[in-house]
């Protein structure tokens, strides 16, 4: 009876869930050896609730690794019993890769996955306990197993960082998990799918069965969401491009080249020394695929130079030129030459196609045939193999822009080699109109593009997903915030192959002088931010699967329970008490260490509704408040947001967005913005409003009396990462340099109080977010690790920092790893 029960409740759920295996991107990562220990993952399947489980019972689930981590290894689960037993999953390389532990011995079940597929794709593990024996299954397959001795079968299940007080470790592999189930005599129980996309709790999908998170980074919301990872106001008319082989978006501006890697976020920096070369508006920037060298190009002079990285110079200056007549034009490379496409200037739209002959350095203009290409800019291009795909833009038939221009929506197809041009379809018109990122990204048959309204300054882009055989096409994810200037904006997108992740790029330059870079990225492939309806052209599942389904459920149930009627189960079932979630309020918080965030009295995230203009409103009233006590002058004011503005205009700038930034930071309560004294003050009550630049003011000035507790108030305020990182403006540096030159000199006065080696490993950690090279955290850290046991970190600690200090210096560390330990 049992076989015939679980046959039928697998083609349930079979049938009934067989959308899951098409469903969006979905689980949990957690996050390991990358970030200090307290922002570490747990995952307690029933929330602090031991699972009373029979003699028979299995816990399976999906796990796949993170690529590019320094560290592989820890727990990947920890099950521990009232009588103070413990199966464990460990990730050991040194003891071979997977190990079952029971107690403090290893059971003998082990097992290697190579690691690229470890990173590459989910695996199936299932984990049974069977009348004192252990089996465990991976992707389908029996490993091995062993025999335990349990003396309870009452078990909490924790995934990740262990809290127990005879168990407690933080150590675990850097890894992604989803879809955990628990079946008890061979019967599912439990399902916890994990598809949340925030909070500290998921929801077991069969009987409510809370799991409680720690330090969550929910997978889904990585595929739906796009993320800000970097924005920076730097000097002159930037441009940038994208090295695909090295995953960096290279940014060229006046004084300084900007590299930012997008796999660990990390931003290399090299000065110009050329200050006689011009960036000039319309100028592109261009890294070589095959050679990696970075050029400028300005298509109007058919000048080309090269950026020599030793010397730090432009080989051949530009002098000044006009504007160019190329906004917005595409580019490719292709067998040696860069081929540029269409563009915009001087009142007309072009069709043009040239290329550029790296090996002669000769430039050249090509004719083409086939279908026509309308003149245009603001296109996207695409490359497939040999082929090339325009897709859409804004132009006309003549190129004349007073002569009828008007969105275009095309697919064409560019064959260089034959030169040949094919229209291949024309998307159905949108109902709002829109425009195109530069590039598109092409993934098998489809397509994937950036799309925006020109039509105002407060746009947004929205990422398209179409195919090439039809004109059919999707949104996916939220949106991206762009302010749109036409020839002073600029939108891309780039496709990082090894992280997976797709990149978009804003520019904005203003008055020549400044140019404002945003980068966002989003995990691929991408989902729809709403689960789409299914189509025609998704994968089919037969209406009839459905009341066939719950057919046999309801039979399978009815079995079940006939079962359990006859069997007359003499076992008391006490049955677990469910605690109500009930949502405690925190206090609206303002966070200004790490990347700038704005929560309200709900915990919702509000930083994104404020405008660049806003969010930089803000933080000069409100740093200048809390830093100097008296807030900032009018003029002081005018001369940083609008120095191009007279004194009026500058007025009613100024009264403008200090009511719409007024009626934003309502949600945050009891705080407001007042005129004393020709300065404008932030003022506000801490015990109402959470600031954590107030808090740390307040803990830091009283270096020599500070207590343990208060070292790790200040450890959670400064381990968020570096103040304002990631938001750059030219009157915020000096306040950056005094921030973090004060967060070090507390933190090690601390140390040299303390013996806790565990907090003195947090303290140099966070040492490192202010000065990635400090040598004191460096021996601070390797010292203690290495006291703890944990010689392997600090060995792979050691080598990341001479790693560092020789990137920054051009130099090899000047001390070995054993003259560090004494």
């Amino acid at each position: 009876m049992k076989s015939v029960v679980k046959g039928l409740l697998f083609v349930v759920f079979s049938l009934l869930f067989i959308k899951a295996s098409y469903a969006q991107s979905h689980g949990l990562i957690f996050s390991s050896f990358e970030v200090v220990q307290e922002k570490r993952t747990s995952l307690d399947l029933g929330a602090g609730t031991p699972q009373c489980l029979g003699d028979d019972f299995e816990l399976d689930f999906d796990l796949s690794f993170l690529p590019e981590h320094p560290v592989y290894f820890g727990y990947v689960f920890r099950l521990i019993n009232a009588r103070q037993q413990n199966i464990d999953l460990l990730y050991s390389p040194r003891q071979g890769g997977f190990n079952v532990v029971f107690g403090e011995s290893m059971t003998g079940i082990g097992f290697i996955i190579d690691s690229a597929s470890l990173a590459d794709k989910w695996h199936h593990f299932k984990l049974r306990v069977n009348k004192g024996e252990i089996s465990l299954y991976v992707n389908g397959k029996l490993t091995s197993k062993a025999k335990a001795e349990l003396k309870d079968d009452c078990f909490r299940m924790i995934f990740g960082v262990c809290n127990e007080p005879e168990f407690k470790s933080t150590d675990l592999p850097p890894m992604q998990i989803r879809n955990i189930g628990i079946s008890v005599d061979q019967q599912p129980k439990y399902f916890w799918p994990l598809r949340e996309t925030k909070g500290n709790v998921s929801i077991d999908s069969l009987r409510d069965k809370k799991a409680n998170v720690t330090n969550p980074v929910w997978i889904t919301p990585l595929y739906q969401q796009w993320q800000s990872v970097y924005a920076k106001v730097v000097k002159g008319n930037a441009t940038i491009d994208f090295d695909a082989a090295k995953e960096e978006v290279v940014i060229i501006a006046q004084d300084s080249i900007y590299r930012f890697q997008v796999k660990n976020g990390v931003t290399q920096t090299t000065g110009i020394h050329s200050p006689e070369h011009f960036l000039l508006r319309g100028s592109l920037a261009f890294v070589h695929p095959e050679t990696h060298q970075l050029h400028n190009i300005f298509p109007d002079k058919k000048w080309v130079t090269v950026f020599n990285d030793e010397q730090q110079t432009w080989e051949q200056p530009f002098t000044a030129a006009d504007v160019t007549e190329y906004w917005h034009a595409n580019k490719f490379f292709a067998e040696g030459y860069l081929y540029l496409l269409g563009g915009y200037g001087q009142l007309t739209y072009k069709n043009k196609i040239s290329t550029y002959n790296f090996a002669s350095h000769q430039w050249d203009s090509i004719p083409v045939k086939g279908d026509p290409y309308t003149p245009r800019y603001l296109a996207a291009l695409g490359t497939k193999g040999n082929d090339v795909y325009i897709l859409g833009g804004y132009g006309s038939t003549t190129g004349e822009q007073i002569l009828n221009p008007k969105y275009l929506y095309d697919l064409l197809q560019f064959d260089p080699k034959a030169r040949t041009i094919k229209k291949i379809f024309t998307l159905d018109p949108p109902k709002e109109a829109f425009l195109f990122a530069n590039s598109m990204i092409l993934q098998d048959q489809h397509y994937y593009a950036l799309t925006f309204p020109n039509d105002r300054f407060d746009s947004r882009l929205q990422l398209i997903k179409g195919s090439l055989d039809n004109n059919k096409y999707e949104t996916l994810g939220d949106t991206i915030p762009y302010d749109f200037k036409d020839t002073r904006s600029y939108a891309d997108l780039y496709y990082c192959a090894n992280s997976k992740k797709l990149v978009a790029v804003t520019l904005l330059t203003e008055n020549n002088k400044s140019t404002e870079v945003k980068i966002y990225t989003i995990s691929f492939p991408p989902n729809a931010l709403t689960a789409p309806v299914r189509s025609n052209a998704a994968v089919k599942v037969n209406w009839w699967y459905y009341p066939v389904g719950l057919l046999l459920l309801a039979f399978a149930l009815w079995l079940s329970v006939r079962k359990r009627e006859r069997k007359k189960r003499t076992k008391a079932i006490v049955p677990v008490q469910e605690e109500k979630v009930v949502k405690e309020k925190g206090l609206p918080s303002v966070y200004l260490f790490g990347n700038f965030s704005v929560t309200d009295a709900e915990g919702a995230d509000i930083t994104r509704q404020l405008t660049p203009l806003l969010k930089e409103l803000f933080l000069l009233i409100g740093i200048y408040s809390i830093k100097y006590g008296h807030g900032i002058s009018v003029e002081n004011l005018n001369e940083i947001l609008w120095n191009d503005k007279s004194d009026k205009a500058a007025k009613n700038n100024r009264s403008v967005n200090m009511l719409k930034l007024k009626t934003i930071l309502e949600k945050l309560g009891n705080c407001s913005f007042k005129k004393e004294s020709g300065k404008w003050v932030f003022q506000y009550s801490p015990e109402e409003i959470y600031i954590d630049l107030a808090l740390f003011y307040q803990l830091a000035q009283n270096r020599e009396g500070i207590n343990k507790d208060q070292i790790r108030q200040l450890l959670q305020i400064v381990s968020r990462g570096a103040f304002l990182h990631q938001t750059e403006y030219t009157w915020l540096d000096d306040i950056k340099s005094d921030i973090s030159g004060k967060v070090l000199d507390v933190l090690i006065y601390a140390a040299s109080t303390l013996t806790d080696a565990e907090l003195l490993i947090e303290i140099a950690n966070a040492i490192f977010n202010f000065d990635q090279v400090n040598e004191q955290a460096l021996q601070m850290k390797c010292k203690n690790l290495n006291a703890l046991g944990r010689h392997s970190i600090a060995r792979n600690t050691y080598e990341k920092f001479a790693k560092d200090y020789r990137h920054m210096y051009d130099e090899d560390f000047p001390q070995s790893f054993n003259e560090i330990l004494h």
